[in-house]
C-alpha cells in the first residue's frame, strides 16, 4: 500500500524541515529523494524533514527523511540524473540548490513502514527506450492519455516510465497512466502497458 502510494501520488508536496513548511517538486530514484532546498540550509549539515504527498491532508504520504545539500556544481556526481529528471518533471531549475533525502519511514493512512520497505527505485531497466517511444508520436500519446484517464494532455511527454506506471507532463501538469493492476511491473509487462497506451483503442492497461 504505501509503495504504491510512493509511486502513484505525484511530483508534488509539502516538506517541513525545522517547523517550515514549503511547497515543492520532488523526484524519487536511485534510493534517494531530490527535491529543492530552503534557503536557510548549510552544507554539510543533515537535517530531518517530512514530505508530504500531495499535501498535509489525512490521506497524504508522509515521508520521513534524512536530507542534505547537494554540493554546487554537482552536475558531474551520482545525481546527476535525477536533477535531470527533475528538470523533466518540473522545468528549469535555474540556480536553485538541491537537497538529497534517504527515507526512513513512511506513513500512509493505518500503514507504517521504515525505510528499508520502501522502494525507492525504479526497476525497469527499459525506461529510456520506453519513453523514447511513448513520445515519438505525441498525438497517439494525447489520445491514450484521454481514453485511460479521461484527462485531456495537451502537449503531452512522457517523463517516466516505472513499476507502477507512466507519467506525462503536460501543459497544466503531469498526468498518471496507472499499470499493473496492483503488481509491479517488469520490463516485458511495462512495454507492453506502452503499447496498448499508444496503439489499442479500448484494451484494459496492466
Amino acid at each position: 500500500m504505501v509503495n504504491d502510494a510512493l509511486w502513484s501520488k505525484g511530483r508534488r508536496g509539502v516538506v517541513e524541515i525545522t517547523e517550515r513548511l514549503e511547497p515543492v517538486g520532488f523526484v524519487i530514484g536511485n534510493g534517494v529523494v531530490v527535491l529543492p532546498a530552503p534557503g536557510f540550509m548549510k552544507d554539510g549539515r543533515v537535517e530531518d524533514a517530512t514530505l508530504y504527498v500531495p499535501d498535509e491532508g489525512e490521506d497524504a504520504l508522509a515521508l520521513q527523511l534524512e536530507v542534505r545539500l547537494l554540493p554546487e556544481g554537482d552536475a558531474q556526481s551520482e545525481h546527476a540524473r535525477l536533477l535531470d529528471r527533475w528538470e523533466a518533471y518540473h522545468g528549469r531549475r535555474g540556480s536553485a540548490r538541491f537537497m538529497v533525502g534517504v527515507a526512513q519511514a513512511a506513513r500512509y493512512l493505518n500503514a507504517v513502514v521504515d525505510g528499508e520497505e520502501l522502494s525507492v527505485v525504479n526497476t525497469l531497466g527499459n525506461e529510456p527506450a520506453l519513453l523514447r517511444r511513448l513520445n515519438a508520436d505525441r498525438a497517439a500519446l494525447a489520445r491514450g492519455v484521454k481514453r485511460v484517464t479521461g484527462l485531456e494532455a495537451f502537449e503531452p511527454t512522457a517523463v517516466g516510465v516505472d513499476q507502477r506506471g507512466i507519467d506525462v507532463r503536460t501543459r497544466t501538469g503531469v498526468i498518471r497512466v496507472p499499470g499493473g493492476r496492483g503488481r509491479p511491473l517488469d520490463d516485458e509487462a511495462a512495454a507492453a502497458l506502452v503499447g496498448e497506451l499508444l496503439q489499442h483503442e479500448g484494451t484494459p492497461l496492466g
